[in-house]
């Protein structure tokens, strides 16, 4: 049999395990968004909806747009600069608008690789600049963990150990090498980054992660029901996770059902996850999808 026989069948048995892939997901993200309405019950969701207080969800839509800046600038920081087309902080937040409304009509999972398209310069570039500002939020993420885990001390500790390890890392001739081969082969020589915007990236990361937490906490509390910041963050964690699991635009349905799984299986965890994600995400692609239509008619 000729070679490229072979890679032709190769091809077409991907393609068939990609559709069984997907019909799993498309499966499991029907059975999520059945299990949510399972769930509701209508009187508890007329009592629920008469105990909304505005002024938590104001504040909750204050936060919404601390999260949108903070991620801003921890990916802004990490963008190669000097380069031609240079985007600039502004550049990055509208970015960050219209990306919202593709990750609102796509997988969340899709809508993210979007996302350094629609910033001037490299793919790649942009890209990797992305990823160095998630893994800055994982960081953080970790530092907050150990401190609820273990207290102030640990938390202090790990801290400290990690920034030795960044300020002798970048140090040790090794990892500088590997370092120069990174950028060049994605920024080229002009991009470099400083242990400043390690540190800065981490603590905007944590900023991030706590306004979304703390915007889960006052949605609850929108609807008469408490819930600990622990809670809301591992709630917030488990939506992530199963909002990019999801085959549904803006993860729908395995986003909510994260939250509910964790904060419980009642009908006001229910409206209380699908008003975060609301006021966290869906308004935004609003805002983003005129910017596009925007951006598409000055063209």
């Amino acid at each position: 049999m000729h070679p490229a026989d072979l890679g032709l069948k190769k091809r077409f048995r991907l393609l068939k395990e990609c559709r069984y892939v997907r019909i799993l997901q498309t499966l499991a993200g029907v059975l999520a968004i059945i299990y949510l309405l399972t769930m509701v019950n209508g009187e508890e969701l007329l009592i629920a909806t008469k105990k909304l207080t505005l002024s938590n969800i104001i504040l909750c839509g204050s936060l919404s747009l601390i999260h949108l800046l903070a991620s801003s600038m921890r990916w802004y920081i990490f963008i190669p600069k000097g380069r031609k087309k240079e985007a600039s902080y502004f550049d990055v937040v509208r970015a960050n608008l219209q990306a919202h409304s593709f990750l609102t009509s796509l997988p969340m999972g899709v809508g993210h690789l979007i996302k350094p398209k629609l910033l001037p310069g490299k793919y790649t570039g942009n890209l990797l600049s992305l990823m160095l500002s998630q893994a800055m939020e994982m960081n953080a993420l970790l530092f907050i963990f150990i401190f609820m885990k273990t207290g102030a001390k640990a938390c202090v500790t790990a801290m400290i150990v990690w920034m030795l390890a960044v300020l002798v890392g970048k140090r040790v001739r090794g990892s500088h090498r590997l370092l120069k081969k990174i950028r060049k082969a994605t920024y080229g020589r002009r991009w470099s980054w400083h242990e400043a915007h390690v540190f800065a990236g981490v603590i905007l990361g944590a900023v991030t992660l706590m306004a979304q937490a703390t915007g889960l906490v006052l949605s609850f509390k929108s609807f008469g029901v408490e819930i600990s910041m622990k809670t809301a963050i591992l709630a917030v964690l488990f939506s992530h996770g199963m909002g990019v699991i999801s085959p549904f635009p803006g993860g729908l349905g395995g986003s909510e059902l994260g939250i509910a799984l964790v904060t419980g299986q009642t009908t006001t965890s229910v409206l209380a996850a699908f008003t975060y994600k609301l006021i966290f995400q869906y308004a935004y692609s609003v805002a983003g999808s005129l910017l596009l239509i925007r951006k598409g008619v000055e063209r």
